[in-house]
């Protein structure tokens, strides 16, 4: 259920955004802004700031912005209905779901309850690895696999003794609700009544979220039995798609480095960080998603992937290419050597930094996977290859960057050129350059128009009646407008949040800047300039026409382009009648 407007407005005006980055980003004031070190790249001179009068921020290093909403969705990695909830109680609103407040009131206070449950199991399992007499099997494998105390305790490590109800009997006697164990992943239901523990005689990797509050676990089997790892189910806290294990205790190193290195395990995790690696994440028994991408790319630059070196880390890689590629995040790829994990690599003396430094592009690595699959030496072999680069190549969503990719693939491929786009754009089609273009650069004109639509409502107004989206050729900047001008909320309170992904930052920009301008007179410019366009294009047609012979075209082109000039004219006298 889509969040209601007036309800969102509401937080905007009763939570303070310099509150909210203050917990993130140490902030001075800096006149009537708030100025920090921006979270999203590593610099030195502060350009991330914070303006407490329109809700927004703004890095001008990085060009993130955006408003309340979108800087936790960004710094912690929330959906937008995470975030708004988060919001919602510091203003003290409830967010409905569809049903009444009794029913809302009700399934938050089951989250709560379930929340509780899962911090009170996180104490228990750490309790019985510490102090417990059923903790001693986990702490010996814990040293044994020459992890130390300091980590232990950096991510919580705790142990499930034997036995299949310790949790629940323990939960019982705390007077909570089994019901609400088993919603939050730790307890089975037994057919004949009753529950039993998920987790028994097993090592337990406490799951966080970016807050620090545990929502799931997983646990690595003490004994012989299968599966060796076993995650925590769904519930209402926890979805494995949108949770990297690591990410609370690597925030501080991934906004160093401005890199994630992202391996397969809890394990991985944990070692990498003892050793100095302490951005190392990981995605929780399921592949990697488009969110976990999401995640990584609002904090860091780019992505290091270090799998196994066995033919299932090398197909986790290929998986994970096209998401990273539909997503414009660049990641390269560590081949290690086969049989060893990050952990033995390093363990045997192995330079994993140095692997890290000089790895090769991921999509390099995978159409080496792929041709080494098939004799590109051959006509049919080169094929095969081509085929299965296809898919990869028609995932990459900007035109720039799949044009770039199409020459790199048919050199890495030894095919031409010419026929391999031929091939991509034969599903899916490729942006042309004029396109990218049109997209990517930003004209000062149009950009001061839509400043001026985000700060007058008249101008708004204006824009709507007189089809101003006409005036405008650069894409980004014609969708933003749009947008825009179907609003009626004034700059201070302006809902980026509602905007797509690709427009809140030039919203952003333009929202945290309020120099003065007209719209009659910037629309006025853009005007003249589009009827120019035509003007020249009535000419070009002429000329063409009169090579041609074609006397009558001529002479309608030419009556076109007489009435456009007399346009020109009357737009120029009336705009220097105005300056007098």
């Amino acid at each position: 259920m889509l969040i209601p407007e007036d309800i969102l407005q509401t937080i905007r005006e009763r939570v303070s955004v310099v509150d909210v980055v203050s917990q993130h980003v140490a902030l001075k004031k800096a006149g009537s802004a708030w100025k920090g070190l921006c979270p999203f790249h590593a610099e030195k001179t502060p350009s991330f700031t914070v303006n407490e009068d329109r809700v927004t921020f703004k890095c001008f290093g990085c060009g993130k912005g955006g408003n309340i909403f979108t800087f936790l969705m960004e710094v912690e990695g929330r959906s937008f209905r995470d975030a708004a909830e988060q919001l919602a109680q510091k203003a003290g609103v409830v967010i409905p779901t569809g049903g009444d407040e009794a029913e809302e009131r009700a399934r938050r206070q089951e989250v709560e309850a379930i929340r509780e449950i899962l911090e009170l199991a996180s104490r228990y399992y750490r309790y019985q690895f510490v102090e417990g007499r059923a903790g001693e099997r986990a702490r010996e494998y814990a040293a044994s696999r020459g992890l130390t105390e300091e980590t232990l305790a950096t991510f919580n490590v705790g142990c499930a003794p034997e036995g299949w109800d310790n949790l629940a009997r323990y939960l019982a006697k705390k007077k909570l609700s089994l019901e609400h164990g088993e919603r939050a992943g730790l307890l089975v239901q037994r057919k004949n009544g009753g529950y039993y523990d998920r987790f028994r005689d097993r090592l337990i990797f406490p799951i966080t979220d970016t807050s620090g509050r545990t929502v799931s676990f997983g646990g690595r089997v003490l004994g012989e039995g299968e599966p060796k790892y076993l995650n925590g189910s769904e519930t209402e806290v926890f979805h494995k798609g949108r949770v990297l294990y690591g990410l609370f205790q690597g925030g501080e190193e991934l906004r160093r480095t401005n890199r994630a290195i992202l391996v397969e395990g809890y394990m991985d995790v944990v070692m990498l960080h003892q050793l100095g690696t302490r951005g190392a994440l990981a995605s929780l028994g399921t592949a990697l998603t488009r969110e976990h991408v999401e995640i990584m790319k609002r904090r860091v630059g780019e992505a290091v992937l270090i799998y196994d070196g066995d033919d299932a880390g090398k197909k986790a890689m290929e998986r994970s290419l096209e998401i990273f590629l539909s997503e414009g995040f660049p990641a390269r790829a560590v081949l290690l050597p086969d049989g060893e994990d990050p952990d033995t690599f390093v363990a045997g003396g192995g330079d994993l930094e140095a692997l890290v430094q000089n790895a090769p592009p991921l999509f390099d690595v995978t159409l080496g996977f792929i041709s080494g699959r098939h004799n590109i030496e051959g006509v049919e072999g080169r094929i095969d290859a081509v085929n299965e680069t296809l898919p990869v190549l028609r995932a990459v969503t900007d035109g720039l960057s799949r044009d770039l990719y199409i020459k790199h693939a048919a050199e890495l491929l030894r095919v031409d050129e010419n026929l391999l786009r031929t091939k991509v754009a034969a599903k899916g089609g490729v942006a042309t350059t004029e396109e990218v273009a049109s997209r990517d650069t930003l004209d000062p004109l149009q950009l001061a128009l839509l400043r001026v639509l985000v700060h007058d409502l008249k101008a708004r107004k204006a824009f709507r009646e007189k089809g101003g989206e006409t005036l405008l050729d650069n894409v980004l900047i014609m969708e933003a407008s749009i947008f825009v001008a179907s609003r009626e909320e004034r700059a201070s309170l302006f809902p980026l949040e509602l905007a797509g992904a690709g427009l809140q930052e030039i919203l952003s920009s333009a929202v945290m800047d309020d120099s003065p301008g007209d719209y009659g007179t910037i629309a006025g410019a853009l005007e003249v300039r589009y009827l120019r366009k035509i003007s020249d294009d009535l000419q070009n047609r002429m000329n063409e026409a009169d090579r041609s012979g074609e006397g009558e075209l001529f002479k309608t082109l030419a009556k076109e382009k007489v009435a456009i000039d007399r346009k020109i004219s009357q737009r120029l006298k009336y705009k220097q009648g105005n300056e007098k």
